[in-house]
């Protein structure tokens, strides 16, 4: 085990988490827009329905046929059994759970297993209550499904292999040559056009966010390192700041710049997009996640600290390097409390407000209070030759977080150090060191 803190340890152990955090936050909303095509069922476009506009027209418009292709091979056969299926089942076949949305297919699982419950009664009482709508309005209530389409890449197999060059926005029916099964209806769509502030694409998060499964692997690897790294152990004659305390502070580091960095591309829709289409509106958020930097910065100073007591005085181990002092240098001895500026309070407030997401609001109202009731309690040392040193013994919330603080007071009361009653009151964001 070390005798000091490892100050280049100290410093790794911030940068891996600040890098983790960036991209884990940059690959979740790194969009990557290409052609897709929507498969459905043909049949489901030719159910009974309410009369249309067209209906009570005169000469009312021709509906323009839907294309029909025959394909043919054990792709477009595979292709068809698993289309069928997923409809079939109200659920989409083992892999194709990222074809629909997310939220479909929470909805498809839970109408499964409410029908599964049902018994013969339930089931005739449906079929009894579809036919008294469609009788009285003419709309067919049938349930055909929690969802409609199935999404693909537009050169995803076995699209590629059809005879024809799909239009854009043409529904075609693609029909399976020698088999007796229904058409299945494709419709290709371009690349999605994206629209920052207010996007809206009906894909699937897996095809709007393709590295969004793996965009947890950065983070994870951060934490594990971080984890692993050696971490020093103070002795009864040395002052250093708890580790559980160092932790829960680099955890708030994380929070402060994590969700600023995060919350243009979550408000925006994609990363890219946040830094080249609104780069004005993306800059006030990651300059206050710069505050989180600096945080990371306090947090290594912290973790690098180390205040060892000997005869006479004390060597003191800091992130910039170690000096030692003795008690008959020290001038006067004085308490210190810092406060945040009520600028940043009000700054912290206001960014509530830019939240995409009642999540996102309700996660930066609680890192704002947190900053609201922050406060740190310390000591100020003034040498003789007029050098000023900083301890600061409690964390933003005033408990104590140095191990073995009872060891130096004792060791400045039994100094002759002058000792002023009323302590400092300072606003900053950090304290001085």
């Amino acid at each position: 085990m070390a005798a000091t803190p490892n100050r280049l340890i100290e410093i790794l152990r911030r940068i891996l988490l600040i890098a983790g955090i960036a991209a884990s936050a940059w690959l979740a909303f790194l969009t990557d827009l290409r052609p897709s095509i929507a498969v459905s069922q043909a049949a489901a476009a030719e159910t009974t329905g309410p009369p249309s506009a067209d209906a009570l027209l005169d000469q009312p418009r021709a509906e323009k046929p839907v294309r029909r292709l025959d394909v043919s091979g054990v792709d477009w056969q595979t292709f068809f059994n698993n289309t069928h299926a997923s409809f079939a089942s109200n659920r989409p076949v083992r892999g194709w759970e990222r074809r629909i949305p997310a939220r479909e297919l929470e909805d498809a699982e839970r109408e499964n297993t409410r029908r599964a419950g049902w018994t013969d009664q339930d089931r005739q009482d449906e079929a009894e209550s579809v036919q008294r709508v469609l009788e009285k309005y003419g709309v067919d209530t049938t349930f055909r499904g929690s969802f409609k389409r199935l999404y693909f890449d537009a050169d995803e197999p076995p699209f590629p292999s059809l005879p024809v060059t799909l239009a854009d926005y043409e529904p075609v029916d693609l029909v399976l040559a020698g088999a007796n099964e229904p058409p299945i209806r494709i419709e290709r769509a371009p690349a999605h056009e994206f629209v920052e502030f207010s996007d809206v694409n009906p894909l699937p998060v897996s095809l709007k966010y393709r590295r969004r499964h793996v965009a947890w692997w950065p983070l994870a690897a951060a934490f594990v390192v971080y984890a692993l790294l050696p971490w020093f152990r103070p002795s009864r004659a040395e002052l250093a700041y708890q580790r559980w305390r160092i932790v829960l502070s680099d955890v708030v580091s994380g929070l402060l710049w994590g969700g600023f960095f995060l919350l243009p591309l979550g408000v925006i829709g994609g990363s890219v997009e946040a830094v080249t289409r609104v780069p004005g509106f993306t800059a006030v958020p990651w300059a206050l996640a710069l505050l989180g930097l600096l945080s990371f910065y306090w947090v290594a100073r912290h973790a690098s600290y180390l205040l060892a007591l000997r005869d006479g005085g004390f060597d003191l181990y800091t992130l910039s390097g170690h000096e030692s002092l003795a008690w008959s240098d020290v001038h006067k001895v004085e308490g210190v409390q810092i406060t945040p500026p009520r600028w940043f309070i009000i700054l912290s407030f206001a960014a509530i407000f830019l939240g995409g997401s009642r999540a996102a609001r309700l996660g930066q109202a609680g890192r704002a209070l947190i900053v609201a009731g922050s406060r740190v309690n310390g000591l100020r040392l003034t040498a003789r030759d007029g050098s000023v040193r900083h301890i600061w013994i409690s964390d933003q919330m005033g408990g104590q977080a140095m191990k073995n603080v009872d060891q130096l007071m004792d060791a400045i009361a039994r100094a002759d150090i002058e000792r002023p009653s009323a302590p400092i009151q300072l606003k900053a964001l950090f304290p001085p060191a």
